[in-house]
């Protein structure tokens, strides 16, 4: 069981509407992973992709659960930052 889940929207819009997924969404993902794993806690916490989570303007979103704490325009600079508000790192 995993005390937290981070799901990370993925979802590809129809042109000229961007998705998270045009906002390098996949990219995002893997480093979230990346991140835990050399954290060498990766037991606690799963990254998921997601499909819409409704706030295509602000993406990429990421959402923690079961907090329910959203994260909007995510940037590779604030996953960092992201992963210390519930790993304490």
């Amino acid at each position: 069981m995993y005390e937290f889940h981070l799901f990370v929207c993925v979802n590809e819009r129809d042109q000229p509407k961007q998705g998270c997924r045009d906002r390098q969404a996949h990219d995002l993902v893997e480093l979230f992973r990346e991140k835990i794993k050399a954290q060498a806690i990766p037991a606690t916490c799963r990254v998921n992709k997601s499909g819409c989570l409704g706030k295509c303007a602000q993406g990429p979103v990421v959402v923690l659960y079961p907090q329910n704490q959203w994260f909007f325009k995510v940037t590779a600079e604030k996953v960092d930052e992201i992963l210390a508000t519930f790993l304490h790192v």
